[in-house]
C-alpha cells in the first residue's frame, strides 16, 4: 500500500476514527530524550507567546480547545 492510498484509506473513516487516528499517530511522534530545538524553532515559539500575551482574545484555551474537538467528534 502506498502512502497515497493510506491516506485515501484514511480519509475515507468517519470523524471520530481520524480523531483517534490522529491522537495515536501524534502520541507515536514524541521527541527522543536528547531532542533539542533548533535556534530558528525556538525564534518562532518566542514568536507564537508574544502573539499570545499581546492577543490572548485570539486564543483558545486548553479547555475551549478540547470543547471544539470533542465537538467535531460528535458531528
Amino acid at each position: 500500500m502506498t502512502k497515497a492510498d493510506l491516506q485515501e484509506a484514511v480519509l475515507k473513516l468517519p470523524v471520530d476514527e481520524r480523531l483517534e487516528l490522529a491522537h495515536a499517530l501524534w502520541e507515536s511522534a514524541s521527541p527522543p530524550p536528547s531532542f533539542e530545538l533548533s535556534d530558528a524553532q525556538k525564534q518562532l515559539l518566542d514568536e507564537r507567546m508574544k502573539q499570545v500575551r499581546e492577543r490572548p482574545e485570539d486564543c483558545l484555551s486548553h479547555d475551549e480547545f478540547t470543547a471544539s474537538v470533542e465537538r467535531l467528534r460528535r458531528s
